[in-house]
C-alpha cells in the first residue's frame, strides 16, 4: 500500500502494456488519482489477457475522468473476470457508468462495489445484477427477461386451457394426454352434474319445451361472464392492482354483473314475447338470466382471490374450472327460478 506519483503510474502502465501474458493487476490502496487512472485505464485497454483487476482504496470515483475511463476498460476488456472496485468513492453517476460497463462486458463473473456511496440511483442502476454486498451475481440480458416471460405467459395460458402439465406440441401422446385429460375429466363431471340437475326438473321441461332451449344460452352466459370476471381479476394480480378487501371487490363486481345482466336480460326478453308471445315464460327466461350472470360475475371474482390467498397460481380459475361451475350452478339457478315464477 503506498501513493504512487504520476512518474511511477507511467512507468506501470508502460510494463502493464508491455507484459502481455498478465493475467491479474493489483493496485489496491496506492490512492490513484484522476490523471493516474486514465493511465492504467488506457494500458489495460491494450492487454489480451487480463482476468483479475483489483483496485480497492484508490478514490477513483473522485475524478470524472477517471471513472470514465475505467468504465471504458471494463466494457472494452473482454477477457476480465473479476474486478474489485471497493472503497473507490464511485458515487451516483460513476456507479451508472459502471453499470453500463457491466451491461456491455459478457465475460465478467464477480463484481466486488462495496462502501462506494452509491445513492439511489446509482443503487437501482445496478440492482439488477448485484446483491446487498455489491456484489456481481450474474448478468441479467433481454434475452433472459424475454424468456422467462414468455415462459410465464405460456404457463397461464395452458393452465387457462386446462392444461396442467409444461408441454407443447411436439410432445408425445401419452404425455399430452397425461396434461389435457385431469381438467377434461373435470367438465365431464360437470356435464353429468348439469344433466342430473335436469333430470330432476323433467316435469318443466316436458310442460314448457321452450324452457330446454333456452338452456345452452343460460349456460354459455355463465360460462363466458365468469371467464370474462376471473381473467380481469388474474390480470389485476399479475400486475399487483388488487387492492382493498375481498368484500369490496366482490360488491363491485356483483354491481357490475347486474347492469350487465339487466341489459341482455332485456333484448332476450323482447326476443321471447315478440317471438313467442309468452309474458310468463319470457320473464321466467329473462329474470333467470339476470340472476345466473351476477353469481357467475361473483364466482368469477372469488375463486382466483381466493386462490390467490391461498398461494395458488390463480390462472387455473379462467379456464374450465370456472366455466364448469358455473354451468351446474347455472342450470340449477335457471330451473329453480323458472319454476317458481311458472309456477309448477
Amino acid at each position: 500500500d503506498c501513493c504512487l506519483s504520476i512518474k511511477d503510474v507511467r512507468i506501470l502502465a508502460q510494463h502493464i502494456r508491455k507484459n502481455k501474458k498478465l493475467t491479474s493487476l493489483d493496485l489496491r490502496g496506492n490512492q490513484l488519482r484522476g490523471d493516474a487512472v486514465v493511465l492504467i485505464a488506457n494500458a489495460i485497454n491494450e492487454t489480451d489477457n487480463l482476468r483479475t483487476l483489483s483496485m480497492e482504496w484508490n478514490s477513483c470515483g473522485v475524478f470524472p475522468d477517471g471513472i470514465r475511463a475505467l468504465s471504458n476498460a471494463i466494457s472494452r476488456h473482454k477477457s476480465l473476470n473479476n474486478l474489485d472496485l471497493r472503497n473507490n468513492r464511485i458515487g451516483s453517476d460513476g456507479a451508472v457508468s459502471i453499470a453500463s460497463a457491466l451491461r456491455t462486458n459478457t465475460s465478467l463473473l464477480r463484481v466486488d462495489l462495496r462502501w462506494n456511496g452509491m445513492g439511489t440511483s446509482g443503487s437501482r442502476a445496478l440492482a439488477s445484477a448485484l446483491d446487498d454486498n455489491k456484489t456481481l451475481l450474474g448478468r441479467i440480458t433481454i434475452d433472459d427477461i424475454v424468456d422467462v416471460i414468455k415462459e410465464e405467459a405460456e404457463k397461464d395460458y395452458q393452465l387457462a386451457a386446462g392444461i396442467t402439465q409444461d408441454v407443447d406440441s411436439e410432445d408425445g401422446i401419452f404425455a399430452l394426454t397425461r396434461a389435457r385429460l385431469p381438467w377434461l375429466f373435470l367438465g365431464l363431471i360437470g356435464g353429468v352434474g348439469a344433466a342430473a340437475i335436469m333430470f330432476n326438473f323433467d316435469t318443466i321441461i316436458n310442460d314448457y319445451p321452450l324452457i330446454l332451449l333456452f338452456t345452452p344460452l343460460i349456460a354459455a352466459m355463465a360460462g363466458n361472464v365468469g371467464v370474462q370476471s376471473s381473467a380481469i381479476i388474474v390480470q389485476g394480480l399479475a400486475n399487483d392492482e388488487i387492492k382493498g378487501s375481498i368484500n369490496n371487490r366482490l360488491f363491485k363486481e356483483m354491481l357490475l354483473s347486474a347492469l350487465n345482466g339487466v341489459v341482455l336480460a332485456l333484448f332476450l326478453f323482447l326476443f321471447m314475447w315478440i317471438w313467442q308471445d309468452n309474458f310468463q315464460t319470457a320473464l321466467a327466461v329473462s329474470v333467470s338470466l339476470i340472476v345466473v350472470v351476477i353469481v357467475a360475475g361473483i364466482i368469477g371474482t372469488f375463486i382466483p382471490l381466493f386462490l390467490h390467498r391461498k398461494k395458488i397460481d390463480p390462472a387455473i380459475a379462467t379456464g374450465p374450472f370456472i366455466t364448469t361451475c358455473n354451468d351446474i350452478f347455472g342450470i340449477l339457478i335457471y330451473f329453480l327460478i323458472t319454476k317458481f315464477i311458472l309456477n309448477i
